[in-house]
Protein backbone atom coordinates (compact mmCIF):
# COMPACT_ATOMS: atom_id res chain seq x y z
CA UNK A 1 0.00 0.00 0.00
CA UNK A 2 2.74 2.55 0.71
CA UNK A 3 4.22 2.01 -2.78
CA UNK A 4 0.84 2.56 -4.42
CA UNK A 5 0.22 5.69 -2.36
CA UNK A 6 3.65 7.12 -3.22
CA UNK A 7 3.17 6.29 -6.92
CA UNK A 8 -0.22 8.02 -6.93
CA UNK A 9 1.21 11.15 -5.31
CA UNK A 10 4.19 11.15 -7.72
CA UNK A 11 1.88 10.73 -10.75
CA UNK A 12 -0.44 13.51 -9.59
CA UNK A 13 2.46 15.94 -9.12
CA UNK A 14 4.57 15.15 -12.19
CA UNK A 15 2.35 13.90 -15.03
CA UNK A 16 0.67 16.49 -17.23
CA UNK A 17 -2.00 16.23 -19.92
CA UNK A 18 -0.42 16.85 -23.33
CA UNK A 19 -3.34 15.93 -25.59
CA UNK A 20 -5.42 18.42 -27.49
CA UNK A 21 -9.17 18.65 -27.08
CA UNK A 22 -11.58 19.19 -29.93
CA UNK A 23 -15.27 19.89 -29.76
CA UNK A 24 -17.18 17.20 -31.66
CA UNK A 25 -20.94 16.99 -32.10
CA UNK A 26 -22.74 14.18 -30.31
CA UNK A 27 -23.94 11.37 -32.55
CA UNK A 28 -27.50 11.35 -31.21
CA UNK A 29 -28.89 8.97 -33.82
CA UNK A 30 -26.06 6.50 -33.26
CA UNK A 31 -26.44 6.70 -29.48
CA UNK A 32 -30.20 6.20 -29.64
CA UNK A 33 -30.12 3.26 -32.07
CA UNK A 34 -27.33 1.54 -30.11
CA UNK A 35 -29.03 2.00 -26.72
CA UNK A 36 -32.48 1.02 -27.97
CA UNK A 37 -31.15 -2.00 -29.91
CA UNK A 38 -29.19 -3.38 -26.96
CA UNK A 39 -32.08 -2.71 -24.58
CA UNK A 40 -34.51 -4.55 -26.83
CA UNK A 41 -32.22 -7.58 -27.12
CA UNK A 42 -31.63 -7.68 -23.36
CA UNK A 43 -35.37 -7.42 -22.66
CA UNK A 44 -35.96 -10.26 -25.13
CA UNK A 45 -33.35 -12.39 -23.34
CA UNK A 46 -34.87 -11.69 -19.94
CA UNK A 47 -38.43 -12.42 -21.02
CA UNK A 48 -37.33 -15.36 -23.17
CA UNK A 49 -36.07 -17.38 -20.21
CA UNK A 50 -39.27 -16.86 -18.23
CA UNK A 51 -41.93 -19.57 -18.42
CA UNK A 52 -44.98 -18.93 -20.56
CA UNK A 53 -48.47 -20.38 -20.40
CA UNK A 54 -47.63 -23.12 -22.89
CA UNK A 55 -43.98 -24.03 -22.22
CA UNK A 56 -41.11 -23.70 -19.78
CA UNK A 57 -39.57 -20.84 -21.82
CA UNK A 58 -41.02 -17.94 -23.80
CA UNK A 59 -38.64 -17.84 -26.77
CA UNK A 60 -41.41 -18.15 -29.38
CA UNK A 61 -43.86 -15.63 -27.94
CA UNK A 62 -44.62 -12.65 -30.21
CA UNK A 63 -43.27 -10.16 -27.68
CA UNK A 64 -39.87 -11.87 -27.37
CA UNK A 65 -39.55 -12.44 -31.11
CA UNK A 66 -40.48 -8.84 -31.92
CA UNK A 67 -37.98 -7.53 -29.36
CA UNK A 68 -35.19 -9.68 -30.85
CA UNK A 69 -36.03 -8.66 -34.42
CA UNK A 70 -36.41 -4.99 -33.48
CA UNK A 71 -33.09 -5.03 -31.61
CA UNK A 72 -31.29 -6.64 -34.54
CA UNK A 73 -32.81 -4.10 -36.95
CA UNK A 74 -31.73 -1.19 -34.74
CA UNK A 75 -28.19 -2.53 -34.29
CA UNK A 76 -27.94 -3.03 -38.06
CA UNK A 77 -29.10 0.57 -38.52
CA UNK A 78 -26.46 1.63 -35.97
CA UNK A 79 -23.79 -0.07 -38.07
CA UNK A 80 -24.80 1.87 -41.19
CA UNK A 81 -25.26 5.14 -39.32
CA UNK A 82 -21.77 4.94 -37.80
CA UNK A 83 -20.21 4.50 -41.25
CA UNK A 84 -21.83 7.66 -42.61
CA UNK A 85 -21.79 10.18 -39.74
CA UNK A 86 -18.99 12.77 -39.43
CA UNK A 87 -18.21 12.16 -35.73
CA UNK A 88 -19.27 8.56 -34.94
CA UNK A 89 -19.90 7.26 -31.45
CA UNK A 90 -17.59 4.34 -32.24
CA UNK A 91 -15.19 4.05 -35.14
CA UNK A 92 -15.98 0.65 -36.63
CA UNK A 93 -12.99 0.87 -38.96
CA UNK A 94 -10.81 0.08 -35.93
CA UNK A 95 -11.81 -3.56 -36.38
CA UNK A 96 -9.85 -3.59 -39.66
CA UNK A 97 -6.72 -3.45 -37.53
CA UNK A 98 -5.87 -7.10 -36.97
CA UNK A 99 -4.36 -6.65 -33.48
CA UNK A 100 -7.36 -4.60 -32.30
CA UNK A 101 -9.89 -7.14 -33.60
CA UNK A 102 -7.95 -10.11 -32.23
CA UNK A 103 -7.55 -8.45 -28.83
CA UNK A 104 -11.28 -7.77 -28.58
CA UNK A 105 -12.16 -11.32 -29.63
CA UNK A 106 -9.67 -12.71 -27.08
CA UNK A 107 -11.18 -10.53 -24.35
CA UNK A 108 -14.68 -11.68 -25.28
CA UNK A 109 -13.64 -15.34 -25.18
CA UNK A 110 -11.89 -14.83 -21.87
CA UNK A 111 -14.99 -13.20 -20.42
CA UNK A 112 -17.19 -16.01 -21.67
CA UNK A 113 -14.86 -18.59 -20.18
CA UNK A 114 -14.74 -16.72 -16.88
CA UNK A 115 -18.52 -16.88 -16.74
CA UNK A 116 -18.47 -20.58 -17.77
CA UNK A 117 -20.48 -19.83 -20.88
CA UNK A 118 -17.89 -21.11 -23.34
Amino acid sequence: MPIGLLATIWAYRTLREVGTQQKEPIDWLGNLTFAAGLTMILVALIYGINPSAHSSMSWTTPFVLSMFIGGIILLTAFFFIEQRVKAPMFRLDLFRIRAFAAGNIATLMSSLRAADLC
